[in-house]
């Protein structure tokens, strides 16, 4: 070969181990090195295309796979720009297979927010990543990151923003019919609050609460309603030898002038 080679490897993630690492080596047909991959150690999140270009001519590229031990496979007849896709090992083969070369494809990446609205569009190249927008700001909530990965892009992505509902509290404050304190509490956001004994009022009848208490919004303040109880008295008219002429009974504020 005349000019210099790009090899380009693709491992397959298909019932391989959690971890590998794939290194290349290069010989001319004269047996010396010409140059050796430094290598990639990767993972079952990460298995894709990687390249190295050896700087001379070459006849021979050594793909080494090591993981529990090294395996080597010969690969011949190199051509510059070849690629090869080394697919799951079987006891300790490795079958290799000269496939098409990766193109230089674009693809349309997305971030938006909770509501769908757009926030960064970009192209991005296939295997490369995209690069997020300013972390957005949603009111009563806290960003927490994106709904999937973008670090090595393979086809168009639509990307969601993530968040954490913050926790808000209210102050609840029940009172009695005269301004009295009866209890204060903090109640986180949309939950109940929990009222104290019912207050006693003489001459009355505690019957209830001003207000609903049961999925607080805002600070409140919940004062008591009461009834008055009715006192009735009664009226007789007597004679001159207290013989009783009359008799009324008559509610409290209802008796004649």
């Amino acid at each position: 070969i005349d000019e210099s080679a790009i090899i380009t490897v693709r491992l397959d993630p298909n019932e391989v181990s959690s971890w590998a690492a794939v290194y290349l080596y290069a010989w001319n047909d004269e047996g010396q090195l010409l140059g050796a991959w430094p290598g990639k150690k990767v993972s079952k999140d990460d298995y894709g295309w990687w390249s190295y270009m050896f700087a001379d001519e070459l006849d021979y590229v050594n793909v080494i796979w090591h993981n529990t031990y090294d395996q080597t496979i010969d690969i011949t007849n190199i051509t510059q720009s070849s690629c090869y896709k080394l697919n799951a090992k079987t006891g300790r083969q490795i079958p290799v297979s000269l496939v098409t070369c990766p193109e230089d494809i674009e693809y349309s990446v997305t971030f938006v927010d909770w509501d769908g609205t757009i926030l960064k569009q970009e192209s991005v190249l296939n295997g490369t990543s995209a690069v997020a927008p300013a972390d957005p700001i949603r009111e009563g909530y806290t960003f927490i990151g994106w709904d999937k990965d973008f670090s090595n892009v393979q086809s168009d992505l639509t990307i969601t923003a993530q968040y954490s509902k913050n926790i808000v509290y209210y102050t609840v404050i029940f009172v009695d019919w005269d301004g009295t304190e009866l209890k204060t509490e903090e109640v986180e956001e949309g939950l109940s609050a929990t009222a104290p004994a019912d207050p006693v009022r003489e001459g009355y009848t505690f019957t209830g609460w001003d207000k609903d208490f049961s999925n607080v919004q805002s600070d409140l303040i919940v004062m008591a309603l009461y009834e008055k109880i009715p006192v009735y008295y009664t009226i007789t008219f007597l004679d001159w030898d207290d013989t009783v002429l009359e008799c009324h009974k008559w509610r409290e504020h209802t008796l004649p002038v």
